[in-house]
């Protein structure tokens, strides 16, 4: 039971200490608990007014902007969000506008004006507020990050920072001491901070992306900040941290008019140095930084590197023996994208990471992009969707035939989602996954942690069984054996000094037919049935409905995302897509097929699974059946 039994009390314990709580839902998470109580004494509008700040504390404040922490689709197949602006009445805004005016906390006020700035009550008060509430915090977070640097609240302080640009850029409010603040940042930071590079150099981009707010003699010296950061970075042996500084640099030695040969230069001889470190442990990776190296090498015009360069990439070609390429893709600028994508998802902390891969609506390719390429792909060549298309599996056999119109252009759709996954979703949540590892972010604990208290698959479930007996069990205790063994791997692979060769036998074989009885389970939380009958000889038969049937089901399909529904049957069922169902169940998989990224895929199945709690409806039914 929580210490806070009314709202004085919370509201003078955060006043004081609202600043000691890293993420806000864990204040919002007092509130919840509040107004849990308020609802047990049979005081409704008290827990209401709980319930607004829980809101306030789960909006994600971003960029100067306000998102819902969760979005998908409700029982009728419509689009939902959560928190939502628009549940707000007139007497929920009044209370906001209220506590902004009251708190003196500069957390508190920060947010509270940051919503209201972004909400229908819309006025420029509330963004200078804000702005001045934020230029107030970043002053706290420096000190923070000298006093606790293992807390990294460098990221907070980026936060924040970018929050006050991006409002006082919109009002016209304070720009120019926005502007100065930049500087001072970037120029003072700490440089023993653990999360000085990082910071600065976020900072740094994102001045040099406004080109209106921001001029050429804002970036005077910037050039210098980076040369020593990289310098730094090399000492520690972080050289992929040296490159990302040099490009930065190059940037800014760019943006002040001023050479960048030599900036390149360097650049190109830290990715021969991580080709070198890489050579005797992972050619595909070693390939892709001789690929970047010769990249810089021929921007310079260094022909005797860019001719041995060439060599080098033709010996790891040679050695890599476990795919077979049917057309040559250069992915040098995507693969780049992906990795400073990768990397600013990575400098949160592990709860912002995992949120990251739960909620993010892009990292999968989208359903209504793939039917529009479709689409125009029809129009522009109508003679390739006019044929029938026979599929033909790994072994030979006649699998599947697209015959009808439909058919074909769904075979169509799944053909150009394969490619949207190989040439960057796959690239993209590997490298998420590896440097999160490498960095200690992502850890078998910690993600079962976050399952266990953040998720439904930690809740206990009920089924039915013979006689009336219910089975309880967990989710989370069934997929915590995959979890555990895929981080042991991934870290004897990545974090161990003898870098053995990983294996995911035991992770893919487990996930691939969890994800059914998890299926299974949203359905009967929903009343879906799971289970057919038959008749033969005046006889019935009743039988569980296997995964396919499972994801065909109409009234699923309205309760799944269409981007989610897509991916759970690409991945699993279909014969176009990678199967694992029934690849796995079957025993179909050769030993080096059961690659890296087909565990990152079921991983990111599992977590995306987490948003569709229904574990309340299923309470009820069992309430009701008791």
């Amino acid at each position: 039971m929580s210490e806070f039994t009314d709202f004085e009390r919370l509201y003078s314990h955060l006043e004081e200490k609202a600043l000691d709580y890293k993420h806000p839902q864990v204040i919002g998470t007092l509130f919840q608990e509040l107004r849990d109580l308020k609802h047990k004494q049979g005081m409704p509008a008290e827990a209401e007014k709980a319930q607004w700040e829980l809101d306030f504390f789960n909006f994600v404040l971003k960029a100067g902007e306000i998102h819902p922490t969760v979005r998908g689709t409700d029982d009728k197949g419509q689009p939902f969000e959560y928190p939502n602006l628009e549940r707000f009445d007139e007497t929920a805004y009044a209370y906001l506008i209220e506590r902004s005016d009251s708190t003196k906390n500069v957390l508190l006020k920060a947010r509270y004006s940051h919503i209201l700035w972004c909400s229908r009550k819309k006025r420029t008060q509330y963004a200078e507020i804000a702005v001045d509430s934020y230029l107030d915090l970043i002053k706290v977070y420096e000190q923070r990050e000298v006093e606790r640097p293992e807390e990294l609240y460098g990221l907070d302080l980026y936060n924040v920072a970018e929050n006050a640009y991006c409002i006082s850029t919109r009002s016209k409010y304070k720009v120019d001491t926005v502007r100065s603040e930049f500087r001072r940042l970037i120029s003072g930071f700490d440089a023993n901070s653990n999360m000085s590079f990082h910071t600065r150099a976020n900072l740094i981009d994102l001045m040099l992306k406004d080109k209106k707010t921001f001029l050429v003699g804002d970036f005077e010296g910037f050039d210098s900040i980076c040369v020593q950061a990289s310098e730094s970075l090399s000492k520690q042996g972080n050289l992929y941290g040296c490159v990302e500084a040099l490009k930065i640099g190059e940037k800014v030695a760019n943006k002040l008019g001023l050479e960048t040969e030599t900036w390149a230069k360097r650049i190109a001889q830290c990715y021969e140095e991580l080709m070198r470190r890489a050579k005797s442990s992972h050619n595909i990776v070693s390939l892709d930084y001789c690929r970047f190296a010769h990249q810089y090498y021929r921007r310079i015009g260094d022909r005797n590197r860019v001719q041995e360069l060439e060599r080098q990439c033709d010996e790891i070609k040679k050695s890599i023996q476990f795919q077979d390429v049917g057309v040559n893709v250069d992915l040098t600028e995507e693969i780049e994208l992906y990795k400073a994508y990768a990397s600013t998802v990575t400098q949160g902390t592990p709860v912002e990471i995992i949120d990251f891969l739960i909620h993010d609506q892009d990292i999968l390719p989208k359903f209504k992009d793939m039917k529009t390429v479709v689409e125009e792909n029809k129009r522009r060549f109508p003679l390739q969707h006019l044929l029938a298309v026979e599929f033909f599996d790994d072994r030979g056999l006649s699998a599947q035939h697209f015959d009808t119109e439909e058919e074909r252009s769904y075979h169509a759709l799944l053909s150009r989602y394969a490619l949207e996954l190989k040439l960057g979703t796959e690239y993209l949540i590997r490298e998420i996954f590896v440097v999160a590892i490498r960095q200690h972010k992502l850890t078998s604990k910690l993600l079962l942690d976050f399952l266990a208290n953040r998720s439904w698959l930690g809740k206990t479930v009920r089924t039915p069984s013979l006689g009336n007996r219910a089975v309880e069990y967990r989710w989370l205790d069934l997929l915590a054996p995959a979890v555990r063994d895929y981080f042991q791997e991934m870290e004897g692979y990545l974090l161990s000094p003898s870098r053995k060769i990983p294996t995911f036998v035991l992770s893919i074989d487990s996930l691939s037919v969890k994800i059914e009885g998890i299926l299974r389970d949203i359905c009967r939380f929903q009343g879906i049935p799971t289970s057919f009958s038959t008749n033969r000889k005046g006889k019935t038969t009743e039988r569980e409905k296997g995964i396919q049937a499972l994801l065909s089901d109409e009234q699923l399909k309205t309760i799944l995302d269409e981007d989610h529904h897509l991916f759970f049957n690409f991945l699993l069922v279909e014969q176009v897509g990678y199967n694992l169902r029934h690849r796995v169940a079957h025993t179909f998989l050769t030993a080096q097929e059961y690659q890296m990224d087909f565990t990152h895929l079921l991983l990111l199945a599992v977590l995306k699974l987490t948003k569709y709690d229904f574990t309340d409806l299923q309470n009820k039914q069992s309430d009701g059946a008791q």
